[in-house]
């Protein structure tokens, strides 16, 4: 009888400590490099009412990878993905792989400087500047926003704006959601 409680007091104690994500909204981008022969896509799952956590899925020409990031208890989930196609259905299988600590882009961004402005054609532009003093931007967005139900640039930010995914000091105040976005880098010389 004390083995009945002991394994019902471990149950529930496993099935109250687990955690449940939902999300609500996808994003999806295609990256070339060196000379288009390396091609990765990249899709991020979102909850649009906690940015706190996103699961990112990485497809390579020899990998499929996808972490969970939790920036509540500082931690992530590392999966192989194993995908089947059903039909028309395609489904994805999770196999866990391991948990560690959530370490932050090791780019000290203290320092950075971000200036907004905004040109004609409704384009506004976010200059990033590696140090207050610096008189050359070292990356540039030129964004086309829409508007929306609740603001969703944090998307953007956290898809696509690596190393400052994590850099809620980016953000903008308005309810908006990027419809484009074209980034000019300055070092090194790049345009996406």
């Amino acid at each position: 009888m004390r083995k009945f409680y002991f394994l019902a007091f471990i149950f529930a104690f496993v099935l109250s400590s687990a955690q449940t994500y939902s999300f609500d909204v996808l994003t999806k981008y295609n990256s070339l490099g060196k000379n288009n022969k390396i091609h990765n896509e990249n899709v991020v799952y979102f909850n649009s009412d906690n940015f706190n956590y996103y699961l990112r899925l990485l497809r390579g020409q020899e990998y499929f990878y996808a972490y969970l990031f939790d920036n509540e208890l500082n931690k992530v989930h590392e999966f192989n993905v194993i995908e089947k196609i059903n039909g028309k259905e395609i489904v994805f299988s999770f196999e866990y792989v391991n948990s560690k600590k959530l370490i932050r882009n090791p780019i000290s961004q203290k320092n950075f400087s971000y200036e907004w402005s905004e040109s004609s054609n409704d384009v506004k532009i976010l200059k990033i500047y590696k140090t207050r003093k610096a008189k050359k931007p070292n990356q540039e967005y030129q964004f086309s926003f829409k508007k929306s139900n609740k603001n969703l640039f944090p998307i953007f930010r956290i898809s696509v704006m690596h190393p400052l995914e994590d850099n809620n000091m980016i953000n903008i105040a308005d309810n908006l959601i990027v419809e484009k976005a074209r980034s000019i880098c300055n070092n090194p010389p790049c345009s996406c």
